[in-house]
């Protein structure tokens, strides 16, 4: 988890499966803040993604080559788009919502849509519950269904 400047400033481990000590899958450095701080993926591209976590990112990186930003929570996407502005203010910037749809008020959805409005951003849905790392599973499972 880097700031604006790419120092590390703390840490995320995502485990195998739930921690038993933890009861989750992943955590963060105690202490080690998270607001303001990501991660990305791939070479500068004048299209950047902006999405909630690690996962999620690879997989948009891998189907389309943009350099990907992850925020690893929906309340830290507007940090993470105005560090993106600042620092690239000619990139066109696509917020790649988490669609929470059984979550109340929307979550993932509800903030990167403020995320977009504040610095002049696009943003993106997956049509099905989720994130786009689901949705490209979601499609692959109807790719399989379709093979013989």
């Amino acid at each position: 988890m880097v700031d604006q400047n790419g120092v590390i400033r703390s840490l995320q481990a995502i485990f195998a499966e739930q921690h038993p000590d933890l009861n989750r899958d992943k955590d963060f450095l105690p202490g080690g803040g998270i607001a303001g701080l990501f991660g990305w993926i791939g070479i500068k591209t004048d299209i950047v993604l902006i999405a909630e976590g690690f996962a999620t990112a690879a997989t948009l990186h891998e189907e389309c080559g943009y350099r990907v930003a992850f925020a690893f929570t929906a309340n830290n996407l507007m940090a993470v788009g105005r560090i993106v502005r600042e620092k690239r203010p000619d990139a066109k910037i696509v917020f790649c919502a988490d669609n929470d749809t059984q979550t109340p008020g929307n979550p993932g959805l509800t903030k990167a849509t403020e995320a977009a409005l504040a610095v002049r951003g696009a943003l993106s849905v997956p049509p099905i519950d989720g994130d786009f790392n689901d949705y490209a599973g979601f499609l692959k499972g109807l790719d399989h269904d379709t093979e013989e």
